[in-house]
């Protein structure tokens, strides 16, 4: 890479973990990304990302753009898992070249022209994606009526039990062999399957917790969740997965197959308890696949031209923040007052990418 376009900066990671790079305020960076994908904003949202990126907030912003591709976006895409799996793998393998012995290592990423690239690429793609139609209006669980027996027995529209065998163990929950029972017979259902899925396995979120709360025994046994630690595989989300794998056995659609298998990856990314429910999109995805009827030859990318166009300007966003970088590490000072982005101040200060949201609106 051209020197010109190198971040030189000596502040660590752990002195941009509340304001970045540019002074912001690393929440309101993370949400000026993702608010600029919803409204087709490709320049906004290049711009805020590469905020993002200098500051060393890679992984955390990739993370959220996954979840952001199954909640959002979902089967508005219908090939975009694989392209997210493929994505994620290249940038994986990016990952692994560092120092994993040093926590600032991670800004190196910054000056690689392939992880700049890599992320463009993904938003606009992202931005660029039909999100017609919304997923991600899920059901509110009332735990004062729907953990009642009769307000449950009134849901439960399974009349009988076509759960194979395996998939509940011995000791699991007897509750749990109901709604997982619902669940499967759910899957089959395109009329209303999906989110109806979707309010058990949320209600399964809350059950659990309902009891951890009140500090009652709820143990489910563990199951071999291949790359997952051990000690993380005692919990409903995997037979929640067994469940969509054994449904997926009976279709013959080997993209939609290709799909679950990627999201099926991408949920066990650096997988963690902590990251189960922040993940549940790409479950819900993933049954989404199995309860709609779908064009699965709609392309990944709806525009070439904008995609070359944005890969082209690349190293021009990272080189309009070289002005912020800082040589010699500053003394920390408590600041004044809160700080607020203001979108509109991108298209006032940028404009490099020759009106790319006009074409996305055309």
């Amino acid at each position: 890479m051209n020197e010109q376009y190198q971040i030189i900066d000596s502040r660590i990671p752990v002195d941009m973990k509340t304001k970045t790079f540019s002074g912001f305020k690393k929440s309101d960076v993370i949400q000026a990304v993702f608010k600029s994908i919803e409204m087709k904003k490709i320049e906004q949202a290049c711009h805020w990302a590469t905020e993002c990126i200098v500051s060393g907030h890679s992984m955390l912003l990739w993370d959220k753009l996954v979840v952001f591709s199954s909640k959002v976006v979902h089967i508005n895409n219908p090939r975009l898992p694989q392209y997210m799996l493929m994505k994620n793998n290249i940038l994986m393998n990016q990952v692994r070249r560092l120092d994993n012995k040093s926590k600032d290592s991670i800004l190196l990423l910054r000056n690689s022209q392939m992880v700049r690239n890599l992320f463009f690429d993904v938003i606009s793609t992202l931005a660029t994606s039909s999100k017609t139609k919304r997923y991600d209006k899920y059901s509110k669980i009332d735990e004062k009526e729907d953990f009642k027996y009769e307000n449950i027995q009134k849901r439960l529209l399974s009349k009988m039990n076509i759960l194979p065998s395996y998939i509940i163990h011995f000791n699991d929950p007897d509750e749990l062999r109901i709604i997982i029972n619902e669940i499967f017979t759910l899957c089959k259902n395109k009329q209303f399957g999906y989110e109806r899925c979707c309010y058990w396995i949320i209600w399964l979120t809350k059950w659990e917790a309902l009891h951890k709360k009140k500090n009652t025994s709820w143990n489910i046994s563990g199951r071999n969740v291949d790359g997952i630690n051990p000690k993380h595989c005692a919990n409903f989300i995997w037979i929640i997965w067994e469940v969509i794998f054994e449904e997926l056995k009976t279709r013959r659609n080997n993209t939609i197959k290709k799909q679950i298998e990627s999201l099926y990856s991408l949920y066990k990314m650096n997988y963690s308890p902590g990251k189960r429910n922040t993940r549940l999109p790409l479950v819900f995805h993933a049954i989404g696949y199995l309860t709609h009827t779908i064009n699965m030859n709609i392309p990944i990318r709806s525009d070439t031209k904008i995609f070359i166009q944005v890969q082209s300007n690349v190293n021009k966003m990272f080189l309009a923040k070289k002005i912020n970088e800082v040589k010699t590490k500053p003394i920390v000072q408590v600041p004044k007052k809160k700080e607020e982005i203001h979108i509109e101040l991108v298209e006032n200060k940028i404009d490099i990418f020759n009106e790319i949201d006009n074409i996305v609106k055309k």
